[in-house]
């Protein structure tokens, strides 16, 4: 199920600028640090097609590369199942940098959660050696939700002065509609208690240090988490507001950005690489001693 038509109907809203917290004098100026690039929604289950989209969008980073500084690609999930996960771990270990996968629904619903972790646990041992404080969370932890275990992908890092925490929001109902929601995962070992633990201390550095990623996105919406989730999300999230910059996702196959009512994050949503046009998102990250900023590009590889 896609969520396309809705979204184009839905109406983004940006932040309201606000003041730095004791704000008194002027700031270094902004320099560049680094960019990553975001690629979602694969779909790689012996699909010749897709396995070829998926080859031209690796083959766009690594030809661009030096001139965009990419140092970090982020692969949303839905990336691969019924016989994929091999052929994706395949496709992206020709990038030049460092490929960082998390989980999506399709992988569950397919029966490949624990399979997408076998697969890819030779990308995370090698990534414990690329980026700084490479941390994945233990699996399997039993869900009590739903009385079975669950692997969830929750992993953190730091790049270039900012906090990467990758997350696994997706929903392990069987229901054809529910298992394309998020839920909070708010029990031990899970979701929402990996992310307080990892943000610890992220509140006393820079504004905007921190980037979280998932298949979900972090907002309210048909998809991702509803009324009751967000409010629990936005308040256990508080401490951390002007640490926080964005949640980036994919999930939906259209390109968006939303700024959830109360939360201190935006969510950024990447178009599907299996359809339509094979988009991905580049961001170029800036810094000074006091904050980072963030510049978005999509973009479409012919």
């Amino acid at each position: 199920m896609t969520f396309a038509l809705a979204l184009l109907l839905w109406g983004c809203t940006s932040p309201a600028d606000t003041a730095l917290p004791g704000d008194s004098g002027e700031e270094t100026p902004l320099a560049h640090a680094f960019s990553f690039a975001v690629i979602a929604d694969t779909h790689l289950y012996g699909n010749a097609e897709n396995e070829a989209r998926a080859a031209a969008a690796v083959d766009w980073v690594n030809q661009h590369a030096a001139e965009r500084d990419l140092q970090l690609v982020l692969i949303v999930g839905d990336i691969a199942w019924s016989g994929g996960l091999d052929t994706a771990r395949d496709l992206f270990a020709p990038l030049t940098m460092p490929w960082v996968p998390v989980t999506g629904d399709n992988e569950i619903h397919s029966g490949a959660e624990e399979a997408f972790h076998a697969a890819m646990q030779p990308q995370w041992e090698a990534l414990a050696g690329q980026l700084a404080g490479f941390s994945l969370a233990p699996v399997p932890v039993w869900n009590p939700e739903y009385e079975r275990d669950s692997w969830f992908t929750n992993l953190a890092f730091e790049h270039g002065g900012v906090r990467f925490v990758g997350l696994d929001w997706a929903s392990r109902s069987d229901s054809d509609i529910f298992g394309e929601m998020a839920d909070l995962q708010d029990f031990s070992g899970a979701t929402l208690p990996w992310l307080e633990e990892r943000l610890a201390g992220a509140e006393e550095g820079p504004i905007d240090s921190v980037v979280l990623f998932s298949h979900h996105p972090m907002h309210l919406f048909p998809g991702a988490f509803d009324q009751a989730e967000m409010d629990s999300l936005i308040a256990r999230l508080a401490p951390w507001g002007d640490a926080l910059y964005a949640s980036f996702a994919g999930h939906y196959h259209v390109d968006m950005e939303d700024w959830p009512e109360g939360a201190s994050w935006g969510a950024f949503v990447t178009d599907a690489t299996w359809d339509d046009e094979l988009t991905i998102r580049v961001v170029e990250v800036s810094a000074n001693d006091r904050r980072f900023t963030y510049e978005h590009e999509l973009v479409v590889v012919e």
